[in-house]
């Protein structure tokens, strides 16, 4: 461990009636004054050898646990194993976990399926694409999910796979995800984090969400809520049933059953609304807006809810459109667990809590990079909403009816949550995209084992948009087109970094 730790500290109901406007009758968009944390970059270390990559990923194969968004391998040697990578991931990466693995005596074996071949542009959008594969009536068969169960057999673990009992999730395609502060970070306090924020969670009466870019959500916590994660809710039963119990549902990361209401259930993606669970008197309202999601900067989106429902959708250049027609497609839909009718279910507003996360420097400049910009859901503070479904019995259900299941995302980087507790008394969870749990004391007494708390709980990216953060025309230069403004901000921030392209 204090290997580890010198060299991080090294580092520094009814289903709604859909309206829209047209995006030029939409209206400008300013957000309201507030003092927002200034823009920040980290410094992006140049990584020219797979030795420099070596240290984080032997950290990375036997760190402890296999955590949907901090995942490690436990390795402790000699195990068989298949390592799956895309054709598109840094080989550089790819060669520093094969020899780390084998360095454990491990038997491995590599398939290199096919990655990205589309040339990098504003309409690489997998989130629209799904949509769009489902509207046309063409979606992607699940001949991959299939091909991995069987393709894992025989094997102890299968590395860079999701959904099947034996496989662990790869979250570094580049060299600058693996060698970075966010590796090697100590799990004790990132599980104090997460404890001190789950602790309101837990007691929350409601919640509210606000953002500068246009978000005012509310929506009740109720007791009911919290039968379901138990498992003892008399109707709305939960994946532990259904897939041979809870010791086997929790192998393929389910995370509902007894006693895991009193824990967080995903570690750095805590649920501040009930994660995938929609009753009949969920009573989620207000408007989201934002300028990204999973996939990158979309035009300026928003969606009004009602009753946990979207039944407006405006803005959002081609991911909106295909949105709302994916809506409009799927309105008679009807999830089994779910009381309606409806694929626009609001079922996810997950606050990240890992300070140290950044948004890769590349991912507007490389195939390679893009895919990395997903991660930036983990970074303290960030929170992505999510309208769709995600529960497992419900897709499960959709495969074998041949019907579309899964989520569509808005991010928030400056939002401020509000948690009304039992009691009355209001706890502020964000403030301003700041996570407030970060300057808690018992956390800090946490980070002093490991260092200088002010720096080890200090936010290492804080992303700049105009009208917010920094100068500028919130509309003008940024809503309308913000993949131009990002790809021209990460030159500024990048500019000598980015010259460097060891990858397409």
């Amino acid at each position: 461990m204090m290997a580890v730790a010198a060299l991080f500290l090294a580092l520094a109901s009814g289903r709604p009636s859909l309206t829209s406007k047209a995006q030029g009758e939409q209206g400008k968009w300013t957000p309201p004054p507030g003092n927002y944390p200034a823009p920040h970059y980290p410094k992006i270390n140049r990584i020219t050898t797979v030795e420099e990559l070596l240290p984080y990923a032997r950290h990375i194969i036997e760190r402890k646990g296999a955590e949907h968004l901090n995942p490690g391998y436990q390795i402790k040697g000699g195990e068989k194993v298949l390592f799956i990578a895309q054709s598109d991931w840094d080989p550089l990466v790819i060669e520093a976990f094969t020899r780390a693995l084998r360095e454990k005596n491990c038997s491995v074996d590599v398939v290199i399926r096919q990655g990205s071949t589309r040339p990098l542009d504003v309409r690489t959008m997998f989130e629209a694409d799904s949509m769009e594969r489902w509207v046309k009536g063409t979606p992607a068969g699940s001949g991959g999910a299939s091909w991995l169960t069987s393709a894992a057999k025989g094997y102890d673990i299968a590395i860079g796979a999701s959904g099947v009992t034996n496989a662990a999730r790869f979250m570094w395609p580049t060299r600058e995800l693996v060698a970075s502060a966010v590796t090697l970070f100590p799990d004790e306090i990132l599980d104090a984090i997460d404890r001190k924020v789950w602790e309101a969670i837990r007691q929350a009466e409601e919640i509210r969400i606000v953002d500068p870019e246009g978000t005012n959500l509310t929506r009740t916590w109720l007791q009911e809520y919290w039968q379901v994660i138990e498992g003892n809710h008399p109707t709305v039963k939960t994946i532990g049933e259904n897939f041979g119990g809870y010791a086997a549902a929790q192998k393929i990361g389910a995370t509902y059953g007894p006693g895991q209401s009193e824990k967080p259930m995903i570690r750095v993606h805590i649920t501040g609304v009930p994660q995938g669970v929609v009753l009949a008197q969920s009573n989620g309202r207000g408007v989201a807006a934002g300028t990204a999601a999973h996939h990158g900067p979309n035009p300026w989106v928003r969606v009004t809810v009602s009753k946990n429902q979207i039944t407006q959708l405006e803005g959002g250049g081609r991911y909106g459109e295909i949105w709302k027609q994916y809506l409009s497609k799927f309105a008679d839909l009807k999830y089994p667990l779910y009381p309606a009718p409806g694929a626009g279910w609001w079922i996810e507003a997950a606050i990240a809590t890992h300070p140290k996360v950044f948004r890769p420097h590349n991912v507007m400049e490389s195939k390679t990079g893009r895919g990395g910009w997903i991660e930036e859901r983990r970074r303290s503070g960030v929170i992505h909403l999510g309208f769709g479904e995600t529960l497992w019995e419900n897709q499960v259900w959709g495969e074998q009816q041949k019907l579309p299941s899964g989520h569509s995302h808005i991010h928030l980087y400056f939002p401020t949550v509000t948690v009304r507790l039992k009691n009355g008394q209001e706890v502020i969870v964000v403030d301003k995209g700041h996570l407030t749990a970060l300057d808690d004391p018992e956390v800090r007494r946490v980070a002093a084992k490991y260092g200088n708390p002010d720096e080890l709980l200090k936010e290492d990216w804080i992303p700049a948009i105009p009208g917010i953060n920094t100068e500028g025309d919130y509309w003008r230069d940024y809503a309308q087109d913000p993949w131009s403004w990002v790809q021209k901000e990460h030159r500024k921030a990048y500019g000598e970094l980015l010259d460097f392209k060891p990858y397409p």
